[in-house]
């Protein structure tokens, strides 16, 4: 189960202002130390033009955990654990590079 207080994101339809507010969580509510990079940070770092917040120093694997519903307080994915982080809409979703950062890759929606 979660110990601290959990940020939905689903709602959130810029994958900037996601990225952002990821940051801000995992500085003020779990006092760890995340660095956010934006599309040409990302791109000059690893090779996407994503915007990616990276905090090495942080649980192992957290962000496999948050992309995939998971909770890492409770160290993987569970029904029964409460996700810290909820993800993910029609505009962009959370996608692991390594286990300890999360990009948010923008989705392109054809206008019907």
């Amino acid at each position: 189960m979660a110990t601290k207080q959990q940020l939905d994101l689903r709602n959130v339809d810029s994958a900037a202002e996601a990225a952002v507010l990821l940051t801000n969580y995992l500085r003020d509510v779990w006092h760890a130390d995340p660095v956010l990079q934006t599309p040409e940070q990302c791109d000059e770092s690893i090779g996407y033009r994503h915007w990616r917040v990276v905090c090495e120093g942080f649980h192992f694997e957290w962000g496999v955990y948050a992309s995939l519903g998971g909770s890492w307080a409770a160290q993987g994915y569970s029904a029964d654990a409460d996700a810290e982080v909820l993800l993910g809409n029609s505009h962009w979703y959370g996608q692991p590079y390594c286990s300890f950062d999360l990009m948010f890759v923008e989705t392109e929606c054809a206008n019907v």
